[in-house]
């Protein structure tokens, strides 16, 4: 009788907790400031291509100033040839009007060292700058989409006597399914064309990615997912299969620290793994 009473007693526990699950609040990027999660609608971003092309942006609107660092390894040992690419900038973002924010990129100070068999070398250069504008919709109270667009600027110093010139446009989502608990996720078509006088190199490609945030502390959110990449105009179209994940740290109201790593697995990208180091200020 006992033992059947703490198994009712069990259930309706379980039955308790999955029902606040449920019920609990979850505003999504509407809640008031004061209350809104810090870094609400953000995806795990681990850019593997410049300017943070590729990699979608936030679904939600705040003002925020970070300092981004990035790299990317390769090494295939079967063909005798590795490489290493690291940078750092300056990222942005402003909000503008109601629901509406910019973002920028500063071209970036990046570094790539490229080994073979028999030859090494490296080079250490300008990023290009990349200029975008969001907008917000909201999908009631749990849920919002936010359509984007971004420039990528000729400020690129790597290439001889060529520039780099893309776009890209795609739309962000976020859905809160509890206080502690949001999806994000979406997708961007991304097209980027390297002008060498009256010739153009043009790649167009699509990004489809999701994460899942879970913040179970004030100070801390893990954040886990994937995306996938594609090539639209190649003979082969897969480039990878992006799992990554991301550490977030809020040590103060406002400041915030992300750690994050992408495996890049099969296509055509060969990258091993990228790494991304984020360290910045949001009001």
């Amino acid at each position: 009788m006992r033992r059947a009473l703490l198994v009712r007693r069990g259930l309706a526990l379980v039955a308790a907790q999955a029902l606040a699950l449920v019920a609990a609040p979850a505003l999504a990027c509407d809640a008031p400031p004061a209350t809104r999660p810090a870094a609400a609608g953000t995806p795990v971003r681990v850019p593997l291509g410049p300017g943070d092309l590729g990699v979608l942006p936030e679904a939600c609107e705040a003002t925020e100033a970070s300092l981004e660092t990035r790299a990317a390894v390769l090494v295939a040992t079967s063909d005798l040839y590795g490489s290493l690419q690291a940078g750092v900038g300056v990222r942005g973002r402003a909000v503008v009007a109601e629901r509406t924010w910019i973002s920028l990129w500063a071209p970036s100070l990046e570094y790539r060292f490229v080994a073979n068999a028999t030859v090494e070398a490296d080079r250490a250069s300008l990023g290009g700058g990349v200029v975008g504008a969001h907008h917000r919709i909201a999908l009631g109270e749990h849920a919002s989409v936010a359509p984007f667009a971004r420039l990528l600027l000729p400020t690129e110093t790597g290439f001889a006597r060529a520039s780099r010139w893309g776009g890209e446009h795609g739309a962000a989502a976020t859905a809160r399914l509890q206080e502690r608990v949001e999806i994000v996720g979406g997708f961007a078509f991304t097209l980027v064309s390297v002008v060498n006088g009256g010739r153009a190199l043009s790649v167009l490609s699509e990004t489809l990615s999701a994460d899942v945030v879970y913040r179970p502390w004030r100070a801390f959110g893990i954040a886990g997912g994937a995306a996938a990449r594609f090539a639209l105009a190649g003979a082969r179209p897969f480039e990878s299969f992006d799992p990554r994940v991301a550490l977030r740290f809020y040590p103060v109201r406002g400041l915030f620290v992300v750690l994050g790593g992408a495996l890049p697995l099969g296509g055509r990208d060969r990258t091993d793994l990228g790494l991304a180091l984020s360290i910045g200020w949001q009001r």
